[in-house]
């Protein structure tokens, strides 16, 4: 196939605007690695997700029927690793419900009545509008196949 000088032209054109891009992506890596904040707005919707390390926060419209509330706790992970210190920068204004019977996968859901942040010292923190939140846990599977919580 014949290349004709525009095609030439606008084959460059293309390429270099795919570099500019490229380093743009490249500098909002950097300022993502530097303490950035992620956002879990009031601009999401319901079923929208985020995860932080091994720990997801899916979006809701409203705290699932027949979950029973219990006494908020700043730690929405349990354990005593570093890697589960998914905490909640403050229990103002957090109500926090559980599914009886829950699996191992399941947390707690949050009920935000003001904005909170969860923060965690090995991932970026994520700031969280009002709003109501399902908290899961990524899932591995062992030798066996039988399923089981990820920790990191």
């Amino acid at each position: 196939m014949m290349k004709t000088e525009g095609t030439t032209a606008t084959l460059d054109k293309e390429q270099s605007e795919a570099g500019r891009v490229i380093g743009e992506i490249s500098g909002d890596k950097r300022t993502l690695d530097d303490g950035y904040i992620q956002q879990f707005g009031e601009g999401n919707t319901a079923g929208d997700c985020i995860p932080q390390g091994d720990v997801y926060l899916t979006k809701l419209d409203r705290i699932p029927e027949g979950a029973k509330p219990i006494h908020p706790r700043a730690q929405v992970a349990e354990g005593e690793t570093q890697g589960s210190r998914h905490i909640l920068d403050s229990l103002a204004g957090v109500r926090m419900y559980e599914m009886p019977g829950k699996s191992a996968l399941d947390g707690p859901y949050l009920l935000l009545e003001e904005p909170r942040t969860l923060t965690h010292p090995e991932h970026k923190h994520i700031a969280l509008a009002p709003g109501c939140y399902g908290i899961h846990y990524q899932r591995d599977l062992d030798a066996e196949e039988r399923e089981r919580r990820v920790a990191d």
